[in-house]
């Protein structure tokens, strides 16, 4: 049977899942994400490698970071999402992780301990996250330009002639563009920004169904639909407990 909670800590967000066969499509995540599996295996695609996951391995991906995944048969997994905020609290500035996956049997045991515990977040950024974070569209104007142009629309679908209009470049070119540079074509970056958003009305206590509607989802089973492809997690399954810490 399958099964997926979305928890809320004072790091971020916890993951906990138990799926059968999934393809997970290419997508980012706006915070850290650290995780593990627990039982089977999966195969994740990132930055043109393809890395086969097994438990005892870390996985280490930066914010932004363009991945996809598919998994054995049965994988009972844990991720946590740790936000950007979080991470410079205690770093004084945003680090980024030099190796995608690592084997750290013993780090994962403590992390599992300690959920709260921010000593176990520095050791772990310390000891594998190195460089300062550099994400893509900080560096270029124009595609800060284009995120801002689809974050805006988020309430509604996105046009592909707008945004290429506004940028002054062909719908063609800019699409192609934009995926060079982002990792994802511009409707994709626009599905997950909307269900950030939904998210996050959705952790306020807002009903799925008033968050579909504001979102721009058709209705709440397109939302469900759109969750479980790019997260593996339902809305009845999101933010099911609050950490004592955030009561």
């Amino acid at each position: 049977m399958e099964h997926s909670t979305l928890i809320h800590f004072i790091f971020g967000d916890l993951l906990q899942a138990e799926l059968k066969s999934r393809h997970f499509v290419p997508h980012f995540h706006e915070e850290y994400s650290i995780g593990w599996i627990h039982d089977g295996y999966c195969n994740m695609e990132c930055d043109g490698t393809l890395t086969k996951i097994v438990p005892g391995q870390l996985i280490l991906l930066n914010p932004y970071q363009v991945h996809s995944a598919r998994t054995s048969s049965f994988l009972s997994y844990e991720m946590r999402y740790v936000k950007q905020a979080f991470v410079h609290d205690f770093l004084g500035e945003l680090k980024a992780f030099s190796h995608k996956v690592v084997t750290a049997p013993e780090v994962i045991q403590a992390l599992e301990k300690g959920k709260d515990d921010t000593a176990i977040y520095q050791a772990v950024f310390s000891q594998y996250a190195h460089a300062p974070l550099q994400v893509s569209l900080e560096k270029n104007r124009l595609l800060q330009k284009a995120c801002h142009f689809i974050e805006g629309q988020w309430e509604k679908p996105l046009s592909l002639h707008d945004l290429s209009n506004f940028l002054g470049l062909s719908p063609t070119y800019c699409s192609r563009w934009f995926k060079k540079n982002i990792g994802i074509p511009p409707r994709t970056y626009h599905r997950l920004f909307r269900l950030a958003k939904a998210k996050d009305m959705i952790r306020k206590g807002i009903s799925l169904s008033d968050a579909a509607f504001a979102c721009g989802f058709s209705d709440q089973s397109h939302m469900t639909k759109e969750l479980t492809t790019f997260f593996g997690v339902t809305p009845a399954n999101l933010f099911r407990k609050q950490d004592r810490t955030q009561q």
